[in-house]
């Protein structure tokens, strides 16, 4: 899936209206808008060879082995289509790593917040699995298997090269995590940390200022389709380009 781009599927609602197509009654338009496609390519695969095109912030290594092609030809095309394809390049691709995580990520994300919750560079595994299985909406206390033990929890650490040792914390000595051999991990797989002396946006000034909203539904538009000055979602700026088409 790392080297395609995905498009999820959704289920149709009840009130929204999609024309059926018959091959008998669509072929011949879908020939003509094929013959006229071709006709194009012919007269910019030149410029395509050498393109280079301006890839936007976030997309890069195979994202951008994958989207850079489509990039040059939205180029190529003109009008509207640069802003739509580089829209869609960032909207998929932010939808595809938040997905991509996994109960590993996850892990390691909450590693981090008991780590910081705790301000101490070494902790536990009891105190490690306590605080997992105590989260709020974490799996850790309801997997399939049970809760997560400290065999589940060096097994799901071990793909990421951690390793439970032997600590000290006061007097204590027993097995255990310390913070500086998760630190690699959580900057590789992490986004970084908020910085605590940064009070956090209130929900109503995060919903106006950084989290714009289509003027059509409740979507939240993408970083880049806001700073782009877009006004509508995707699905709704197809709607749009259908109606005036």
């Amino acid at each position: 899936m790392t080297r395609a781009i995905v498009v999820r599927m959704r289920r149709r609602a009840p009130d929204e209206h999609v024309d059926s197509y018959r091959r008998r009654l669509h072929q011949t338009d879908g020939h003509a808008i094929r013959d006229q496609l071709a006709d194009w390519a012919n007269t910019v695969t030149g410029d395509l060879t050498d393109a280079w095109p301006e890839l936007p912030e976030g997309i890069e290594d195979r994202a951008a082995d994958i989207w850079e092609p489509l990039l040059a030809i939205a180029d190529a095309a003109g009008g509207h289509w640069p802003d739509r394809a580089r829209v869609s390049a960032v909207t998929l691709v932010s939808d595809a790593r938040a997905k991509a995580g996994g109960f590993g990520v996850q892990l390691l994300a909450d590693l981090r917040t008991i780590f910081t919750e705790n301000n101490t560079d070494k902790l536990s595994t009891e105190t490690i699995l306590h605080c997992l299985h105590d989260m709020e909406e974490s799996p850790w206390s309801t997997l399939r298997q049970g809760q997560l033990d400290a065999r589940g929890l060096s097994r799901r650490l071990s793909k990421y090269e951690i390793g439970r040792k032997q600590i000290r914390i006061g007097e204590w000595t027993g097995k255990g995590y310390d913070r500086a051999d998760l630190a690699d991990t959580w900057a590789r797989y992490l986004p970084p940390e908020q910085d605590s002396s940064t009070p956090p946006l209130s929900r109503a000034s995060e919903t106006t200022e950084t989290r714009k909203r289509c003027a059509h539904c409740s979507t939240n538009l993408s970083p880049y389709r806001t700073e782009q000055g877009y006004t509508t979602c995707l699905d709704h700026d197809r709607l749009e380009t259908r109606e005036t088409a």
